[in-house]
């Protein structure tokens, strides 16, 4: 299976990220059964300078838990958007290993709207 990628700019400032020439896309949520039961696996890439990544495009995945908790592990940062998002379809193909992700702060309502994510996929 292939990861399908969409455009993740935010449609209201399209012409002011156009301007950075601000590029982030996501994939769709993935269903996962890893040990602990089903997850919900989604990649991204951008090329946002502000996390201190320099002038890359970086690469990472989210994870959703069946109870609404979130981790994420980085896959590392590119010279190119096409390198970042092949990285992570090597992850993908390479079985996608979820050990190495680490928790992240979530508040309530966040958990429930991503356990309602990943009832609806």
């Amino acid at each position: 299976m292939s990861l399908v990628w969409k455009s993740k700019v935010p449609k209201r400032w399209e012409a002011h990220w156009a301007e950075m020439n601000y590029q982030a896309y996501c994939t769709e949520m993935i269903r996962v059964r890893s040990r602990r039961g089903l997850r919900g696996v989604t990649y991204h890439a951008d090329n946002l300078t502000s996390y201190g990544a320099g002038d890359r495009n970086r690469c990472w995945l989210i994870v959703i838990g069946p109870r609404g908790g979130k981790r994420s592990h980085g896959l590392g940062c590119y010279k190119t958007m096409e390198e970042a998002k092949a990285a992570c379809e090597q992850h993908w193909a390479d079985g996608c290993d979820l050990t190495s992700t680490v928790p992240e702060i979530t508040w309530a309502c966040q958990r429930a709207e991503a356990r309602a994510a990943l009832a609806a996929v």
